[in-house]
C-alpha cells in the first residue's frame, strides 16, 4: 500500500489543476460581432515616443496657444423683414433675401407678355399688350370686336374727303363731300356691352348732274345711337362675336332727304392670330328711307330700301406704335335702287400713347353696277379715351395688376 499512495497524489494533483488556474486561460476567444473592439484613438506623438527618447521638458518647444471659443451670438432684434415678411406671388422672388445670401437674380424673360409686333421690338409696359391698347371702330369700314371697359369712355373723330360720281347713264351725277367732325361716342356700360353715340355733318361742293339740281352748295347730318355686345370670345380656332343694334336719322337740304328713324344691325366676327395679326369680317343690313326733293309743286316721292353690306379686314401692327390694315368691303341694294358696289382701303393707325391713336387712310371704289357709285375718298382722324372718375380708373388699374404676369421667372 505505501508504493501505490504516492501514484494515487500524483493523479489527483494532475485531475485538480484545471480547478486551480484562472479561467480566462481556457475562455473562448472574444466575439466582435457581440461586443465590438473599442476604438482608441491615436496617440499624439509624445505618447508614441518611447519614454527613453523623449524630448526633455526644458527642450520641447512651446505649444501654439489653443483659439479660445467663439462668443455665442447675441440677441438682435427682429427686423421689419422678419416681423412682417412681404406676401409673394406664385412666380416672385425675395430681393432682400437675395441680396442677403447674395443669390444671384433672377433672369428676365426675353419676350415679356406684352403688344408683339413683326419687327420683334420690345415693349415699354403691359399698357401696350394687343388686348389693352385703345381700340377704335375707325378708320376703316369693319368694327372692333373688344368693346370699352367698364365705365371707360373713347372718342373718335376725324375728317375725309370724298369724290362721288357716276356716269354713262341717263343722268351724270357728280359731288365732292367734306365729312367733319365724324365724331362716335362710346362708353361701357358693363365689361361687354357699350353704348354708342354718333354725330357727322357733310358739307357738298362742285355737284354735277342730277346732284345739282338745287344749285349752291348742300350739307347733310346723320345723328346714330346703338349698343354693342361682345357676345363671345375668342376660344382657340373658335371665333369671337360681337354684335351691333343702332337707330340713325339723317336729314339734308340737298337733293335727298332720310326720314324717320332707320333700324340697322351688325355682326361682327374674327380672329387674334398673334398679337400682331388680327382678321375681322361684319355682316348687316341697314333700311334707308328716303323722301325725294319736292320740285315744280309736285308731292315728294317716298322710298326706302335694304342696304346689306360685307367686309373683311386684315390687321397687322409692325412696330409697337405702327399698325396698318388692309380692307374690302361692299354694298348690295334692294329696293327702290339696285346696285352693288365694291370697295377697297388702306390705312395706318399710329399710337402716340396707349390711349391715344391717330389714323390715316384711303378708300376707292373698285368696281360697281346699277344705281351705285364711283367714291374715292381720303381722310385721318384723332381718337381718345379715358375714365370719367379717378376711382374708376384706380379700380381699373388695381384689376389690371391683378390680371398681369409676372415678367420674371
Amino acid at each position: 500500500m505505501q508504493n501505490i499512495r504516492p501514484l494515487v497524489v500524483a493523479i489527483g494533483m494532475i485531475a485538480t489543476a484545471p480547478l486551480l488556474m484562472p479561467s480566462r486561460a481556457f475562455a473562448s476567444p472574444p466575439d466582435d460581432t457581440v461586443n465590438p473592439p473599442l476604438e482608441l484613438e491615436p496617440t499624439t506623438s509624445s505618447e508614441a515616443t518611447p519614454p527613453s527618447e523623449a524630448t526633455p521638458a526644458s527642450e520641447a518647444e512651446p505649444a501654439p496657444p489653443s483659439e479660445a471659443p467663439a462668443a455665442p451670438h447675441a440677441d438682435t432684434p427682429p427686423s421689419e423683414h422678419d416681423v412682417h415678411p412681404p406676401k409673394l406671388g406664385k412666380y416672385e422672388r425675395d430681393a432682400a433675401y437675395e441680396a442677403e445670401f447674395e443669390i444671384p437674380a433672377a433672369p428676365t424673360v426675353p419676350n415679356p407678355p406684352g403688344r408683339q409686333n413683326v419687327a420683334g421690338r420690345p415693349i415699354k409696359n403691359h399698357h401696350w399688350d394687343a388686348m389693352e391698347i385703345i381700340n377704335t371702330d375707325r378708320p376703316d369700314f369693319t368694327d372692333v370686336l373688344p368693346t370699352v371697359k367698364k365705365y371707360m369712355w373713347q372718342t373718335e373723330s376725324g375728317y375725309s374727303f370724298s369724290i362721288r360720281e357716276r356716269r354713262g347713264s341717263e343722268s351724270d351725277f357728280a359731288y365732292h363731300r367734306h365729312r367733319a367732325p365724324e365724331t362716335l361716342i362710346r362708353y361701357g356700360l358693363t365689361e361687354r356691352l357699350e353704348l354708342r353715340l354718333r354725330w357727322d355733318t357733310a358739307f357738298y361742293t362742285n355737284r354735277y348732274g342730277s346732284a345739282n339740281s338745287e344749285p349752291g352748295p348742300a350739307f347733310s347730318n346723320e345723328f346714330l345711337v346703338g349698343v354693342k355686345w361682345q357676345g363671345i370670345l375668342q376660344d382657340g380656332w373658335r371665333p369671337a362675336h360681337s354684335f351691333m343694334a343702332t337707330l340713325s336719322t339723317r336729314g339734308s337740304d340737298g337733293n335727298v332727304t332720310h326720314v324717320g328713324f332707320e333700324p340697322g344691325f351688325n355682326w361682327i366676327y374674327g380672329w387674334q392670330i398673334t398679337k400682331a395679326w388680327v382678321i375681322r369680317g361684319s355682316t348687316g343690313f341697314e333700311y334707308v328711307a328716303q323722301l325725294g326733293q319736292i320740285t315744280d309743286g309736285e308731292k315728294p316721292q317716298f322710298f326706302g330700301s335694304v342696304v346689306l353690306h360685307q367686309s373683311v379686314v386684315t390687321y397687322v401692327q409692325w412696330v409697337p406704335r405702327l399698325g396698318t390694315y388692309t380692307e374690302w368691303f361692299s354694298f348690295y341694294d334692294y329696293g327702290f335702287e339696285r346696285g352693288y358696289q365694291h370697295n377697297f382701303g388702306q390705312g395706318f393707325y399710329i399710337y402716340l400713347t396707349p390711349n391715344v391713336q391717330i389714323d390715316l387712310r384711303v378708300v376707292g371704289t373698285g368696281f360697281y353696277g346699277g344705281d351705285r357709285f364711283r367714291d374715292l375718298t381720303v381722310g385721318s382722324g384723332l381718337s381718345l379715351r379715358g375714365f370719367y372718375h379717378k376711382k374708376h380708373r384706380e379700380e381699373a388699374a388695381r384689376k389690371q395688376k391683378r390680371q398681369r404676369k409676372p415678367t420674371a421667372l
